[in-house]
């Protein structure tokens, strides 16, 4: 497989975040392992290619002068917590909820549902 290639492979596998650009007729791609990599474009597909593009050349780069890079966080420990303050009769139906849909906790059903919603307006 050539580097490019690989590349490419590798471009898409980082966690992107997509936000409306500031003029609002746009979009702006970002990375969180390369936060200071872009893309944009006129649609959140559009700018998605571009970032991923961008991933795939600093990659090669890297690759061909044999340099270290970022690597994607998937299958990386969670280190970071996020806190939120609640009631005790909010808490208490939060976790009545995420049992009854087969959560082991309620960090976890948050987790991932605010990742599945993401995941949904970025696509």
């Amino acid at each position: 497989m050539s580097k490019m290639k690989k590349a490419y492979e590798l471009a898409k596998k980082y966690n992107v975040i997509v936000s409306v650009d500031e003029d609002g007729d746009g979009f702006v791609a970002s990375c969180l392992e390369w936060p200071l990599m872009i893309g944009g474009g006129d649609s959140q597909a559009s700018a998605i290619a571009e970032l991923e593009q961008n991933l795939a050349a600093a990659i090669d780069y890297c690759l061909q002068e044999s340099k270290p890079f970022p690597q994607p966080q998937i299958a990386t420990k969670r280190t970071t917590q996020v806190n939120f303050r609640t009631t005790l009769i909010e808490k208490a139906k939060m976790e009545k909820f995420a049992k009854s849909r087969g959560y082991s906790s309620i960090g976890e059903m948050i987790r991932d549902t605010v990742l599945e919603k993401i995941k949904s307006r970025t696509a």
